[in-house]
């Protein structure tokens, strides 16, 4: 169940969560601790990345809970950052007031800064990228993790990682004060994301261009 849900993720993530789900019961069971883990961020991510009803969150955050309070060791540091970006998102957009999320973020942030593997950066970094950019309006610390996820040219990176980094820039360049060439990047993000045929993105692109043309005055 967990490979069907993890393939359906770029296209489906109403089934994909549901294979998840089921992967994630099983591997309960059977007290596979990695497929536990690994089942967990993949169902935590179709609603981060499906943007919509985020009130279910709240029992994956207690599942994590239950977990790490019974003393359950990560089985790798690449599992250990995971779960740290995926609690971190879920605390962030279900229980933005809970005790630990200043706590996650700490972790997650110097988690992304000690990561060599920019890939995983971008994708780990995401939301704390847009937590500081868009929630809390930290833009030093913005500016700091824009900094070290910008790829170095565009042959660094799969379409799909590279997507996502035009929908960053695109609304950090919002922020900053020059819609215009969020705009831009937003434009570009769009045009990789058709030619890719990879649209999981397409929602933070739009929001992004969607800030960027107000700001320009652009009627909606």
């Amino acid at each position: 169940h967990y490979w069907m849900g993890i393939a359906q993720q770029p296209f489906n993530l109403q089934i994909s969560r549901k294979y998840l789900i089921k992967a994630y019961e099983e591997f309960k069971k059977s007290e596979d601790i990695s497929g536990l883990f690994h089942s967990w961020i993949g169902v935590v991510e179709t609603y981060i990345f499906e943007w919509g009803n985020f009130k279910p969150l709240d029992r994956w955050i207690a599942e994590m809970d239950a977990l790490l309070l019974g003393n359950t060791s990560f089985p790798s540091e690449e599992i250990e950052a995971k779960v740290s970006a995926g609690m971190f998102s879920a605390l962030m957009y279900r229980q933005p007031d809970h005790k630990s999320l200043p706590e996650w973020e700490q972790k997650l942030r110097n988690t992304i800064i000690h990561i060599k593997d920019q890939k995983l950066q971008i994708k780990l970094g995401y939301q704390l990228f847009f937590y500081y950019t868009v929630w809390t309006g930290d833009l030093p610390k913005a500016n700091m993790l824009a900094n070290l996820l910008r790829p170095n040219s565009n042959k660094d990176l799969d379409p799909a990682t590279y997507t996502l980094w035009y929908a960053l820039d695109g609304i950090f360049l919002w922020k900053s004060g020059d819609p215009k060439a969020g705009l831009e990047a937003v434009l570009n993000g769009l045009k990789l994301s058709e030619k890719a045929d990879y649209h999981i993105w397409d929602t933070l692109l739009y929001s992004g261009g969607a800030y960027c043309s107000i700001s320009m005055g652009h009627e909606p």
